[in-house]
């Protein structure tokens, strides 16, 4: 690798280069913005920005974001604010499962059931957040550590079932540890279970409830767990370093840091990137319900390799990221769906611009809402421009919560509905950790997705394959051919705008080839039924009779 690669070039996207960012605070005392690695996206340009910024007399180093400190877990203590938001909502339903992270994972090999517990009880005895409970205190939660103790590791065997049954039992385990009822106040907050279905084959049932996980911190666990399970078999102890915070110490310091001017510059761009902002209106089968039931169900899809390819190599020709390519297309689908010209999308943002959050297992995750402006029949060059300066500038300003967003915007709060993001549009390059240990291969299990927080939530991710995802959707507003028929017209989508990226909107393709003959036989039918009753009229007109 050269000081000359650049870093796109060579894989890089936002995800990475917030990491960047951390590293360089972290060494040299700067706070670079995100930005900066799209303008300077090879490490001798970047240090050149350094060295100017350095040479910067404005830039103090009271614009650093503080560094984050450790405190004594002894008591109780503040949740962060994305955590009181889940603790509200889990109060205001309790018998909702919907904000349970599972993570399910097939083991191949031969399995030490008590090797697996240890490292399962070692995980939790790490992070903290696995074993914090949340009671109510004078109207407002805290949270308290609780100590560590061994964990249950419940076993069933599907082996006393017909071997053509097992996978199906399987999934319905999956299905129900997904829905398994977490109570807040009682610790732990991870629950796990092992099916056997050959002598050789396993599934691990992982289940974390949101408040303490998110998919960042599915990496961290998988990778964890690989890692002790290869020490313990080995007979050695746990190559894992101490973490050096916790999530409570995080929550503090995200508490201290988020107030006054830095509250203040955060919530001013966001009112002045929203200001009139409105909901996205997608057509749903049914209308909506008065109270949402957060059922849902999930429908898998994939591109072609070569489309995936050609959409990669498009983003690096345009200098924007695949994430950025992408969201501009399916804005472009829902404004020729809609005719919005104006589309607010949600994304998930990882959220950990501290490096020494990288390791922690804990809910940082963040909801971005993304205004895409499409008047004035702009081309897809031209659209494209406007998202990677919306994405960039909504990167940077990523720390607002979204729950202070909401308050900030005067935002109506309803339990049933997120308000002002209907749908999340999400790329998943949080990498999970599907590899091997001693005696043991983990390759991902799906399970059935239940459940629903937004009428849908596109998840993409890249593959030796091309890209692949998968939509969760609401079932009380859409039906599955709905759905199918959405994706496959964005798939046309993308073809027509890596075909011609310098097109008009208006003029790129999304119809499918059904919807196009199904077009055409209704046209000419109504043009058969136009000339029949023409027909029908001159025949009348010949035999009025004449005065």
């Amino acid at each position: 690798m050269s000081i000359q690669d650049n870093f796109f070039k060579l894989g890089g996207h936002s995800l990475l280069a917030t990491q960047v960012v951390a590293r360089i605070r972290q060494v040299v005392q700067i706070e670079v913005p995100l930005r900066a690695l799209f303008e300077a996206p090879t490490i001798s340009a970047l240090a050149q920005y350094i060295g100017k910024l350095q040479q910067n007399t404005n830039c103090q180093p009271e614009e650093l974001k503080p560094a984050l400190r450790t405190i004594a877990h002894t008591g109780p203590m503040q949740l962060s604010f994305a955590q009181q938001r889940l603790w509200f909502a889990q109060v205001l339903a309790p018998e909702s499962s919907s904000y349970n992270s599972p993570v399910f994972a097939r083991m191949h090999g031969k399995l030490d059931r008590a090797i697996l517990q240890r490292a399962l009880d070692e995980i939790v005895r790490r992070h903290e957040v696995l074993r914090t409970i949340y009671r109510e205190v004078d109207g407002q939660p805290i949270q308290l550590v609780m100590p560590a103790e061994p964990q249950a590791l419940p076993y069933i065997d599907l082996r006393t079932f017909p071997q053509d049954q097992r996978e199906q039992k399987a999934l319905e385990f999956a299905t129900q540890e997904g829905q398994h009822l977490f109570n807040l106040e009682q610790s732990p907050l991870i629950r796990t279970v092992l099916l056997q279905l050959e002598e050789d084959e396993y599934v691990l049932l992982t289940n974390v409830h949101h408040i303490a996980f998110d998919a960042w911190s599915a990496g961290i666990f998988l990778r964890e767990l690989l890692t002790l399970y290869e020490a313990y078999s080995n007979e050695k102890p746990s190559p894992l370093a101490e973490l050096p915070a916790q999530y409570a110490d995080f929550a503090l310091w995200q508490r201290s840091w988020l107030q006054g001017k830095e509250q203040e510059r955060l919530v001013k761009y966001w009112q002045e990137q929203l200001r009139g902002a409105k909901a996205l209106e997608l057509v749903t089968d049914r209308p909506r319900p008065a109270i949402a039931d957060f059922v849902g169900a999930a429908q898998p899809f994939a591109f072609p390799d070569e489309l995936s390819q050609q959409l990669q190599a498009l983003s690096q020709q345009e200098g924007v990221t695949l994430f950025m390519t992408l969201l501009a297309a399916f804005n472009i689908l829902l404004y020729r769906m809609t005719n919005q010209e104006d589309i607010v999308l949600g994304t998930d943002i990882a959220n950990r611009t501290l490096s020494e959050t990288e390791l922690m297992i804990g809910f940082f995750v963040n909801l971005l809402a993304m205004r895409t402006n499409l008047g004035g029949k702009p081309g897809f060059q031209e659209v494209l421009k406007r998202v990677r300066q919306m994405v960039l500038d909504a990167y940077a300003h990523q720390d607002l919560p979204f729950e202070k967003l909401v308050d900030a915007l005067h935002l109506e709060r309803n339990q049933n509905y997120t308000p002002l993001i209907r749908g999340l549009f999400v790329m998943q390059n949080i990498p999970l950790v599907y590899d091997q240990a001693t005696g043991i291969t983990l390759s991902p299990f799906q399970g059935n997705l239940v459940t629903a927080k937004f009428d849908f939530v596109i998840f993409l991710f890249e593959t030796e394959q091309g890209l692949q995802g998968s939509v969760n959707y609401s079932t009380a507003l859409f039906n599955p051919e709905t759905i199918t028929n959405l994706m496959q017209r964005f798939e046309v989508l993308l073809h027509s705008i890596v075909a011609n990226p310098q097109a008009q909107i208006e003029a790129l393709e999304y119809q499918t080839e059904q919807e196009k003959a199904s077009k055409l036989n209704q046209k000419q039918s109504q043009n058969k039924s136009l000339r029949s009753k023409l027909k029908i009229a001159r025949r009348e007109e010949i035999s009025v009779p004449t005065n």
